[in-house]
Formats: structure tokens, sequence, C-alpha cells
């Protein structure tokens, strides 16, 4: 479950890496169909990395129940919803400097 809670946290999160001034709710998720697209990938290979028996051996993964899932969707989804504020650049004018 850390695992991918790990990796789904990291995909909620990129939304919020495009800018470095604006959330991902400033601005249209969708607008980068090459990010999107690899997200959606991601997320499909590490469903295959959780459900596919011979990745399963290779990964060491167990299969997870849908509880399971529920709770991984809701601790990673504070990737998009907690955090962005936090990393968020405020904008700083050139007087601000100390030299």
């Amino acid at each position: 479950m850390a695992f991918t809670t790990t990796i789904f946290f990291e995909m909620f999160f990129v939304f919020n890496c495009r800018s470095e001034k604006k959330s991902v709710f400033s601005s249209n998720p969708f607008s980068n169909k090459k990010l999107v697209i690899s997200v959606l990938v991601s997320f499909i290979l590490q469903f295959a990395v959780i459900y596919v028996p011979f990745l399963q051996t290779v990964f060491g993964t167990v299969p997870l129940s849908i509880l399971d899932l529920m709770k991984v969707l809701m601790l990673s989804i504070l990737g998009i919803f907690v955090f962005p504020e936090l990393f968020m650049r405020k904008s700083i004018r050139s007087f601000d400097y100390v030299k």
C-alpha cells in the first residue's frame, strides 16, 4: 500500500508542478496532453504491477482490495488539495533582495 500511495501521490502532485505560481485549480489540468497521457499510462502500469501475477512476483507486491485502494486514493489525493500552497512561489520584487 505504501508503494502504491507514493506512486499515486506523485501522479496527482505532478499537475501542481506545471507552474511555480499557479495551482492546478488556477489552470486547465488537461491542457498538456502529453502529461495527461503519461499520468494515465503510469496509473495503468501501477495497476499492472499490483494485479498481474508475473509482475507481482518480480516487484514483490500483492493485490490490493477495493478498501485498500480507497485508502490509497484518499491519502494520495492530498497531492492536489493540500500541498500546492506550500510549494507555490510568491512573486518576488527586485527590491526585496538583500545584497
